[in-house]
């Protein structure tokens, strides 16, 4: 005699398929890492932006810490432009000097005086750029 012990599919139907629970839950899973890689483009490409605009100010502020200064008084009032897409100013200001270097040397005043030359560049989100340098201009 037979026992009549019967093994039965734990699927229905024993289609050998996917439910529709598993599908979802593969989407979710699916639709998370998507989300994920896209918020991580997002910041990577948002930073890249950030440093080449910082790049374009700061050589734009090399190339007119770099430039000639003229001579004489008129060449170390305040100046401004734009170059390359970023507004600039210029602004020259007094430095101290000791007692000992103000004298007058033989009669004549030092033939080179320091000035602080300050740059400023605006970066287009809202920021500036600031660089000092001290210069030396005929006196």
């Amino acid at each position: 005699m037979t026992s009549g012990i019967r093994v039965r599919s734990p699927r229905l139907g024993g289609s050998g398929g996917f439910t529709m629970i598993e599908v979802l839950v593969a989407f979710v899973v699916l639709a998370t890492l998507t989300l994920a890689v896209h918020r991580g483009l997002a910041a990577s490409l948002s930073s890249t932006t950030r440093a080449e605009t910082r790049l374009g100010a700061e050589l734009v502020a090399r190339t007119l810490i770099s430039a000639p200064l003229g001579s004489g008084r008129t060449a170390l009032q305040s100046q401004g432009g734009s170059m390359d897409g970023y507004d600039w100013k210029i602004r020259f200001e007094p430095v101290e000097l000791p007692i000992a270097a103000r004298n007058v040397i033989d009669g004549k005043p030092p033939a080179w005086l320091p000035v602080r030359m300050v740059i400023t560049v605006s970066v287009p989100s809202r920021s500036e750029l600031r660089i000092e340098t001290i210069r030396l201009v005929g006196g």
